[in-house]
């Protein structure tokens, strides 16, 4: 949520609403800052659910969220390919049961060749990508230190040199926003819902003795009393429900007066509908089926 809005920020400093850019990437941002407002105002405020249920509480949540962005975030790590490659994820045959990198690597397609037909839409070649001022404005938004200070950004120093950068950094950012909070979203309630698999905090001192026996009553008081409990379950419940703007799915405004377009987009939602049965056709299949990366519950933002 919060990396999100770095990039809404800079778009909406830079960006006019007339932009092509603007309009391509508005249905993914919409309402990121509003959203995180409330976040912060509420669910992050001293006393609200995660002071209440969480260990760490609102203000150690902040001081890891912090330590994580300066010292180890790098937007390279939303370039999904490379970072299977990174994590030695990629081979399906040394790691054949994984449907989140199944899904998502072709979510990212699907992403990008959408992004790849629009760019080539307006942009005839690297050259009018390089020209255009609004979107070098928006690159050293982006990437200035008094802006987002955004690292691993395409581009590098140089901004947007070609369609081929631009592909990227739209890919990265749209799939960052749709895919990637629906991997990490969706499923919270699975699994923080039963307390006793994700407790926010325990009431006892973990055992650091092997000989220690604990009985299942000692267990039992480790885990979060019914408030705080409850807090947690209703909370991560709020926060798993299905989404009613899935992605693909565009308000009547979207390129209004540019029609053009809307080939682009009609195929991109006829392969988000043929993933999203591939993927139903193989959780048929499965004990325990991964639906969080079906296009149908993936959201168009991360506030729809």
């Amino acid at each position: 949520h919060l990396i999100v809005e770095v990039f809404d920020v800079a778009m909406h400093r830079t960006l006019p609403d007339a932009h092509p850019i603007n309009k391509l990437l508005m249905p993914h941002l919409e309402y990121t800052m509003a959203v995180n407002n409330s976040a912060r105002t509420a669910m992050l405020a001293p006393g609200g659910p995660i002071d209440r249920t969480m260990a760490i509480g609102a203000k150690g949540a902040f001081e890891l969220m912090g330590r994580a962005w300066w010292h180890q975030w790098d937007f390279e790590q939303h370039n999904i390919p490379k970072d299977l490659e990174t994590r030695g994820v990629a081979d399906e045959k040394a790691l054949p049961n994984y449907p989140w990198r199944d899904d998502a690597l072709k979510m990212w397609g699907v992403i990008g060749r959408y992004v790849s037909g629009m760019v080539d839409f307006f942009y005839k070649s690297d050259e009018d990508v390089q020209n255009d001022w609004e979107l070098q404005s928006f690159h050293r938004e982006m990437r200035g230190e008094e802006g987002g200070n955004v690292r691993g950004l395409p581009g590098g120093e140089d901004g947007f040199q070609s369609k081929e950068v631009l592909v990227e950094f739209l890919t990265r950012l749209i799939y960052a926003a749709t895919a990637g909070h629906a991997a990490v979203n969706n499923g919270q309630y699975d699994y923080y819902g039963y307390i006793p698999n994700t407790p926010g905090a325990l009431y006892r001192p973990v055992p650091r003795d092997k000989t220690l026996d604990w009985t299942e009553k000692d267990l039992v008081r480790a885990l979060p009393p019914f408030k705080p409990a409850s807090i947690q379950i209703l909370m991560v419940r709020l926060l798993s429900r299905l989404t009613e703007m899935p992605i693909g799915k565009f308000h009547w405004s979207f390129f209004a007066g540019t029609q053009a377009v809307w080939p682009i987009v009609t195929e991109f939602r006829r392969e988000l509908h043929a993933l999203s049965k591939e993927i139903e056709e193989r959780n048929s299949k499965l004990d325990v089926p991964y639906t969080y990366l079906d296009p149908k519950q993936v959201a168009c933002s991360i506030t729809a």
